[in-house]
Parts: C-alpha cells; structure tokens; sequence
C-alpha cells in the first residue's frame, strides 16, 4: 500500500494527511503576509534621507570621477584621500539602506538627490554666483570662515540642501 501514496496525498481517496496539509498552509500563510507587508512598507524619514543623500553622494563621486580622469588623475586636483572618504560615504548608506531591504521611497528620493548635484553644479557655474563669489573674496576680511560663510550665501539652494548629508548624523551606526 505504500506505493499508493505520493508525497502525503492518498491517490484513491485524493485525501491530504495532516501534516502535508499543514505545512502547505503554513507556507500559504507566510507568502501572503510577507507579501502584503512588503507591500506596504513605507520609508520613514531617516530612511528618506538616506536615499537622497545615496544619490547625491552617488553622482558627485561619479562628477569627481569624470573629472579626475580629464586631468589624468592629476593628485592635487584628485586626491585619494577624498576619494576614499566619498566611497566610503556611498558604501556606508547602501549597507543601512541594505539592512532596511531598500524602502520603496528611498529610490526615489535617491533620484531627487543625484538631480540636486546636477543642479547644483550647473548654478555654480552661473555668472551670478562668480559675482557673488568674487565680491565675498573682495569684501571680507579674508579669514577662511567669513570667506566661507559668505559664499554659502551665494551657493543656489541645491547645494546648501546637499550639503545637509555631509553630517551623515542621519544614519544611526
């Protein structure tokens, strides 16, 4: 009579035993509540910033990238040190965001951050910010800081809200 039975299920009589029946609903109820639950998973606000900060960071090593190999890597337009620093920044928000299975908004926001790198530096090359940026240097009493904070005035919005991920005080390790 053994030959008669195939994984669990009784041929003659189309029957289940208990334990093939349980484990098939078990899987059934494990599938649809990951499923629905992943569905409805929801970047939070550290989870937000992480992937605008991801794309920023993201598009401004790949801009160092492109530049550094015009000038053939040329050490002091390139050093290795920022290099390694600005990957280092990458890598450290693709593991959180890793660890958080990559939230649905985070790509998006990741989006909204490499489009403020561009943006931020098309409005650095504006003549408006060389103007801003030369009467900083003309005009203030050539301490580094008040050079500093002067120019971050001129700087277009773009850049002042990137700037905000430099911190990195948004992720929690």
């Amino acid at each position: 009579m053994v030959e008669d039975r195939v994984d669990g299920i009784d041929r003659y009589r189309g029957t289940i035993n208990a334990s093939v029946f349980f484990a098939i609903a078990l899987f059934a109820w494990t599938h649809l509540t990951t499923t629905v639950f992943a569905q409805d998973q929801k970047a939070t606000d550290q989870e937000l910033k992480a992937g605008y900060c991801l794309g920023y960071f993201k598009a401004r090593s790949e801009s160092r990238r492109s530049y550094c190999a015009g000038r053939d890597g040329t050490p002091a337009a390139c050093p290795s040190n920022l290099a390694q620093q600005q990957d280092e920044q990458v890598k450290r928000i693709t593991l959180y965001l890793a660890a958080k299975d990559f939230p649905n908004g985070a790509a998006i926001a990741a989006v909204q951050g490499t489009n403020d790198w561009h943006q931020c530096i098309q409005g650095l090359a504006t003549s408006e910010m060389q103007s801003c940026a030369a009467s900083c240097f003309a005009r203030s009493s050539k301490a580094a800081d008040d050079i500093s904070r002067c120019t971050k005035m001129c700087q277009p919005e773009t850049c002042t809200r990137g700037a905000t991920c430099e911190t990195m005080d948004y992720l929690p390790y």
